[in-house]
């Protein structure tokens, strides 16, 4: 599910991927999926309020920045419609928190094709640079896809325990992306040196041309008018 696109490279070493970029999602896979084996259908109802709040907030925050706009930014976006959609939206979802788990396996299997498609560009982009056992994402690629068709195409497959069945690929896709990071990090060091901006021959300094002040000059010529006198 991880989107290896949203990791971040280092601006000491733009061959190396910072860890912080891959701590976050992993760490909400991992205690979402223990959640969801451990509390099943209570830890969608209390995702499902703590999505409402968000939803709200920021349906306000849209409108209170609509509002405080200029006439022109009020007219070139669309932060009001924006706002009533998304508090709309969060109240729902409070008043109905059993929606959530109609549209988890659909939510979930879009993720897991969005990421399985950005696993399927990465694999190809190791092969184009030469990178032995490519293929390796490829096969993860299409673990993503085989799952994520399924959980769009065929949910009953997840059973009647489709909370716990869900919790359990959370997990194990967040060791799917510690691979992925594990590969990709492995690439951009193995080709650091075309990763790394060139470094250009820095041009002599020039010297510096002495400009004449209007003082001095002004003087200068003050003095010379006399001896041209004579």
């Amino acid at each position: 599910m991880f989107s290896p696109s949203f990791l971040k490279r280092s601006e000491k070493d733009p061959s190396r991927i910072r860890v912080s970029s891959l701590l976050i999602p992993i760490f909400f896979y991992i205690v979402f999926g223990i959640l969801l084996i451990m509390l099943k259908a209570q830890t969608l109802s209390i995702a499902a309020y703590v999505l409402a709040v968000l939803m709200t907030a920021a349906g306000v925050y849209e409108i209170v920045s609509y509002t405080r706009a200029p006439a022109i930014r009020k007219i070139t976006e669309s932060r009001l419609a924006i706002g009533m959609i998304l508090i709309l939206a969060g109240a729902l979802l409070a008043f109905n928190p059993g929606i959530l788990k109609d549209l988890l396996p659909f939510v979930w299997g879009i993720s897991l094709l969005f990421g399985g498609f950005l696993k399927i560009q990465y694999a190809f982009d190791q092969l184009t640079l030469k990178v032995r056992r490519w293929w390796i994402m490829l096969i993860l690629a299409v673990f993503s896809l085989l799952i994520g068709t399924l959980a769009l195409a065929r949910p009953a497959f997840l059973g009647n325990s489709q909370e716990i069945v869900i919790g359990i690929f959370l997990i194990v896709e967040a060791v799917l992306d510690v691979i992925v990071f594990i590969l990709i990090n492995n690439a951009l060091k193995k080709h650091g040196d075309s990763i790394r901006p060139a470094e250009t021959p820095q041009t002599p300094a020039t010297a510096a041309v002495p400009v004449p002040d209007e003082s001095s000059a002004a003087d200068s010529a003050a003095a010379a008018g006399p001896e041209e006198g004579k």
